[in-house]
């Protein structure tokens, strides 16, 4: 078996696992692991952090967003063509609903100042121990993540 096929089983694998869990169970999971990562100390020293907006199945990050981006830059990842941009959310920023993933997105300039990047949480299928990251396939953030040098958390 290949790589590519060890992936895709393991990334079906973890599918059928997270659909066991029901609406309230990830809600009440995602609170909890929201709590921590606000709990961190690199998140509460932050200025600008990269989050994104969640799909169903992951952990769920509209109420961070929403209580957050009026006391920190909160960049959030646009999808254009093969690549991720990162644009601002504040309160006032108009926004779209993407087309490819039906998540919202902020309208406006691209941020590209990433040294100024405290932290990017990062949204992903799976990571083992070693801080390897499974993503869902479209490598996505595997270009985006080596020009942020961002601390990270997963």
């Amino acid at each position: 078996m290949t790589v590519a096929e060890q992936k895709r089983q393991l990334r079906r694998q973890i599918r059928e696992r997270k659909a066991m869990f029901s609406t309230e169970q990830l809600a009440n999971q995602s609170e909890r692991i929201c709590r921590r990562l606000t709990e961190h100390p690199t998140w509460q020293r932050a200025r600008t952090v990269g989050l994104y907006w969640s799909l169903p199945d992951e952990v769920q990050t509209g109420p961070l967003i929403r209580n957050y981006c009026k006391e920190k830059q909160i960049l959030l990842p646009v999808v254009e063509g093969d690549h991720l941009l990162l644009k601002r959310m504040a309160p006032d920023t108009p926004t779209v609903c993407s087309d490819n993933y039906h998540i919202t997105e902020p309208l406006g300039m691209p941020f590209i100042r990433f040294d100024q990047i405290d932290l990017m949480v990062i949204p992903g299928m799976a990571f083992d121990r070693e801080n390897h990251r499974l993503g869902r396939g479209k490598g996505f953030y595997d270009k985006l993540l080596p020009i942020i040098p961002a601390y990270r958390i997963g």
